[in-house]
């Protein structure tokens, strides 16, 4: 995940307050972060615990979301905040015009 972001573990590790041989431990599976540091990572990484930790594919919480709702909000969330608005606009178009076709 630290490549996706183009972070060096330099980078990384002044995010979090720690140095690069930290985050390269975890890397290499030497070392494992505390719960505060996995808390800060999921939050840079916008990822869930579980994800962080493998324990799950799926990269948010996304409990009770049939497979299109998931991939519809996974690509909502990579969307820049102007074009997520711009959506938000078009959904809330559709679901008034749903109530009265007319």
């Amino acid at each position: 995940m630290r490549h996706e972001k183009k972070l060096t573990a330099n980078e990384l590790g002044a995010l979090i307050n720690l140095s690069k041989f930290a985050v390269s431990n975890w890397e290499n599976g030497k070392a494992y972060p505390g719960v505060d540091t996995c808390l800060k990572l999921c939050q840079i990484f916008d990822c869930s615990m579980d994800y962080l930790l493998g324990l799950s594919d799926n990269r948010h919480d996304d409990v009770g979301l049939d497979p299109t709702e998931a991939t519809i909000i996974e690509r909502l969330r990579e969307l820049p905040e102007d074009h997520r608005k711009a959506v938000e606009l078009f959904v809330e178009f559709l679901h008034v015009k749903a109530k009265d076709p007319s």
